[in-house]
C-alpha cells in the first residue's frame, strides 16, 4: 500500500471511528433524545407560573372544546391542545409538561432532518462525500435540546406557543423540501399537502410564523435551481413560472394572521370576547406606550444580548430590567448596529462564495439569515410590550446552531487539515460544550420548580420590578408565609406608593393573618387610587363581612359584579353571606352564578355542598364534595364534611377512608 492509499484509508477509517455509535443515524437521533429527557426530567411537577394562569388556570375557552369553534382566535391551534391538555387531566401539570418537553424534543429531531435532507438537495448533494454531514445535524439538534435559553419556551407552559408554531414552522420545511427532493408522485403530492396543512397550522399558533412563506422561497432559492425530479430539466423562464405556482400557496396563507387579529379587534372571535380580551390575548396587539422607532432602536441591543445569551447563556432572567433607547446614535445602539451588519454581511459574502466555488458556506450563510428572518417579527418595528424574552430566541436559534456548526466543520475540513483528528476534536468539543449547556439547562430548570424560589429569582435580578414581588408576595401567601408575605409588599408600596394592587395585596395579607382592620386600612387606601376595581371591592366585601357588616359587605359585592360581572368569586362570596343569613337558597343560586363562570372553583364547590347538605340533600352534596377533592386532593375539610355525608347514607367504608385522609392532611 503506498503512501496516499494509507493516507486515504486512514481518512476514511477516522471517519467511520469517530464515536463510534455516534456516527450512525439512529444512534444521534436516539442520544438527542436522551439528552432531551435528561434536561427536562425535573420539570414535570413544576407549577402553572406568570401567564399560564391567564393562557390556562383562568381561560375558560380551554374549558369547553365548543369554544374553540369556529378557528377564528390567533393562537387557536395552540389553545385547542391546551383543551385537549385539560381534557385528559384537567389543572393537574404534568400532562401539560409531557407535551411541551415532547415538542421540544421533536423539534430537535425535525432540525436533525433539516440539515441531513439540505445535503440531499441539488445544490449540495454533491458535496455529501466531502464533509461529514450528519455530524452537522447531530450536534446542530444536540445543541438545540440541551440549551438553557430554551427552557423558557419549554418548562414555562404557556409559552407552547412557541415550541409548537416552531415544530409546524421545521415540520412545514421538512415536508417541502422532502417534496422537492421526491421523484414518487403520490408521495410528493401528500408531502405538499402536509406542508401546506402545517403552515396553515403555524399561522393560527404564532405570529411569528408570519416569516414561514417567506424562509420557503429563501430556502427554494438557495438550494434549488430549477429543480424538476420528475420531468425533464425546464427552462430558466418555466422553472420560475412552476416555481411561483408551487409557492403561491404558503404565499396567500401570509392573509391569516392579520385576518385573525383584525377580527380579534372586532370581537369576532369564538367565545364573543371583545376587544379589551382580544388585545389581552395577542401579544402583537398589546397596549403600550413604545413608539416603533424607539422599539426598533432598541432591538439592535436586544439582538447582541440574544446572541450573547446563545453564547454564553448566564444570568438567564425571565423579566430583564433593559433600558429603552430612542437614539440611533447612542454608542450601544450604533455599536450593535455594526456588529449586527458586520454579521449579516458575512451572510451575504458566505452566500457570494458559495457561488463561486464552495458550495458548503451555502449552508451557513442560510442558517445566518434564519436567525434574522426568524427574528423579524418580534424585534423590528412592531412594538410589544415586553422588549426582551428568552422564549423569542427559540426559532432562531435554529439558524444560529446550524450556522455555526456548519461552518466550523467546514473549517476542520478545509484542505491542509488531517482531516479525522481535526474533526474528531471538532465533534468532541461540540458534544462537552453541549453537555455544559445541558447542565445548565438542568439547573436552570430547578428555578421553575418551585414558585417562590422562582419569583425570588426574578427579583434578586431585578429588583426594581414590581410585578416580580407582587408574585413572590402571592406565593408567600399562599404557602402561608405572611410575615415575608407583607414584607414583599412593603417592599412594592416603597417603590411605587401610588400603587394600588401593592396596598390591596398588602391588605390580604393582614387579612390572612387576620388583623381585619388593618385589613381594611389597606383596602380603603387601594380603593382611593382605583376607585373602579372589582377586585377592591371584593376585599372589601370581605373585610366587611368579617367584621359581621353584612350589609355593607353585600354592597361592595354588587359594586364588584357591576364593575365586572364574570368575577365567579365574587358570586361566591355574595353566597357565604346569605348562607350566614340563613338564606340557603339564595346562597345556591350564588354558588351556581359563581360554577357557571368557572367550573373549576373550589371554594364555589365546596361551598355549594354545605349548603345542599344544610337543605337535606346528602346525594348532590356528596357530588360537589367529590367535584371539590377532585379539584383539590389535599381539601382536608371537604374530605372531612363529605365523610359526615357518606355517614349519613349508611357508607360506613366511604365515611372512613375520607376521615382518615381528612385526618392526615390536617
Amino acid at each position: 500500500m503506498t503512501r496516499k492509499d494509507k493516507r486515504k484509508y486512514i481518512v476514511m477509517s477516522g471517519r467511520n471511528n469517530i464515536g463510534g455509535l455516534i456516527t450512525k443515524p439512529l444512534s444521534q437521533i436516539s442520544l438527542v433524545i436522551l439528552l432531551g429527557l435528561l434536561v427536562y426530567s425535573n420539570t414535570f411537577t413544576a407549577p402553572f407560573l406568570f401567564d399560564d394562569h391567564i393562557y390556562i388556570v383562568q381561560n375558560q375557552d380551554i374549558k369547553d372544546l365548543s369554544h374553540l369553534w369556529p378557528p377564528t382566535e390567533t393562537r387557536w391551534f395552540g389553545s385547542l391542545t391546551f383543551a385537549l391538555n385539560y381534557q385528559i387531566h384537567g389543572l393537574h401539570v404534568t400532562g401539560y409538561h409531557v407535551v411541551n418537553v415532547a415538542i421540544h424534543i421533536i423539534n430537535a429531531i425535525l432540525v436533525y432532518l433539516l440539515v441531513v435532507l439540505t445535503f440531499r438537495t441539488p445544490f449540495l448533494a454533491a458535496q455529501g462525500d466531502r464533509i461529514n454531514y450528519r455530524l452537522i445535524a447531530f450536534i446542530s439538534s444536540l445543541l438545540f435540546v440541551s440549551h438553557p435559553i430554551q427552557t423558557q419556551a419549554v418548562t414555562y407552559i404557556a409559552q407552547r406557543f412557541t415550541s409548537l408554531a416552531t415544530m409546524l414552522y421545521l415540520l412545514t420545511l421538512v415536508c417541502y423540501i422532502t417534496f422537492r427532493i421526491s421523484t414518487v408522485r403520490v408521495e410528493r403530492y401528500t408531502l405538499y399537502a402536509v406542508a401546506l396543512v402545517s403552515a396553515i397550522l403555524a399561522m393560527k399558533t404564532k405570529e411569528i410564523c408570519f416569516t414561514l412563506p417567506f424562509m420557503i422561497i429563501i430556502y427554494e432559492f438557495c438550494f434549488f435551481d430549477h429543480f424538476n425530479p420528475i420531468s425533464e430539466p425546464l427552462s430558466p423562464r418555466t422553472g420560475n413560472r412552476v416555481r411561483f405556482l408551487r409557492l403561491l400557496p404558503f404565499l396567500v396563507t401570509l392573509i391569516i394572521i392579520p385576518l385573525s387579529l383584525l377580527g380579534q379587534e372586532f370581537g369576532l372571535s369564538a367565545s364573543g370576547e371583545g376587544i379589551d380580551e382580544g388585545i389581552r390575548r395577542s401579544k402583537l396587539l398589546e397596549a403600550t406606550s413604545l413608539s416603533s422607532s424607539d422599539y426598533l432602536i432598541t432591538q439592535f441591543r436586544v439582538i447582541i444580548t440574544y446572541i450573547r445569551l446563545l453564547i454564553f447563556p448566564f444570568n438567564q432572567k425571565l423579566i430583564y430590567d433593559y433600558p429603552l433607547f430612542n437614539s440611533f446614535f447612542s454608542p450601544e445602539v450604533f455599536g450593535s448596529f455594526l456588529s449586527l451588519l458586520l454579521l449579516f454581511s458575512a451572510a451575504v459574502y458566505l452566500f457570494y462564495k458559495s457561488r463561486n466555488g464552495y458550495p458548503l458556506l451555502r449552508l451557513p450563510a442560510f442558517g445566518i439569515l434564519w436567525f434574522f428572518v426568524a427574528l423579524s417579527v418580534e424585534s423590528s418595528m412592531i412594538p410589544i410590550k415586553d422588549i426582551i424574552f428568552e422564549h423569542r430566541v427559540y426559532l432562531p436559534s435554529i439558524g444560529a446552531f446550524i450556522a455555526i456548526t456548519s461552518f466550523i466543520f467546514i473549517i476542520a475540513n478545509s484542505p491542509g487539515h488531517v482531516r479525522p483528528w481535526v474533526e474528531k476534536f471538532v465533534c468532541s468539543v461540540f458534544v462537552f460544550v453541549s453537555l455544559l449547556y445541558a447542565t445548565g439547562a438542568y439547573a436552570r430548570n430547578r428555578v421553575w420548580q418551585d414558585e417562590i424560589r422562582f419569583w425570588e429569582d426574578v427579583t434578586a435580578k431585578n429588583t426594581t420590578e414590581v410585578g416580580g414581588y407582587i408574585n413572590l408576595g402571592h406565593a408567600y401567601l399562599s404557602r402561608g408565609f405572611i410575615e415575608k408575605s407583607i414584607e414583599t409588599f412593603r417592599t412594592v408600596v416603597t417603590l411605587q406608593p401610588d400603587n394600588a394592587d401593592a396596598h390591596l395585596n398588602l391588605g390580604l395579607s393582614y387579612y390572612s393573618k387576620g388583623d381585619y382592620d388593618q385589613a381594611l386600612n389597606y383596602y380603603l387606601i387601594a380603593q382611593r387610587l382605583d376607585p373602579n376595581s372589582a377586585l377592591i371591592e371584593n376585599a372589601l366585601g370581605a373585610a366587611y363581612d368579617s367584621q359581621g357588616l353584612t350589609t355593607l359587605a353585600i354592597e361592595h359585592y354588587r359594586t364588584a359584579l357591576r364593575l365586572d360581572p364574570k368575577k365567579s368569586e365574587v358570586y361566591t362570596n355574595l353566597g357565604i353571606v346569605f348562607y350566614s343569613q340563613g338564606k340557603i337558597q339564595d346562597a345556591i343560586k350564588e354558588y351556581n352564578k359563581a360554577l357557571a363562570l368557572d367550573p373549576d372553583s373550589v371554594e364555589a364547590h365546596y361551598n355549594l355542598a354545605i349548603s345542599l347538605s344544610a337543605e337535606g340533600l346528602s346525594r348532590e352534596a356528596i357530588e360537589q364534595f367529590r367535584e371539590s377533592i377532585r379539584l383539590n386532593p389535599d381539601f382536608a375539610k371537604a374530605h372531612y364534611y363529605v365523610s359526615l355525608e357518606y355517614r349519613k347514607a349508611g357508607l360506613s367504608a366511604e365515611a372512613e377512608e375520607h376521615l382518615r385522609q381528612a385526618t392526615a392532611l390536617k
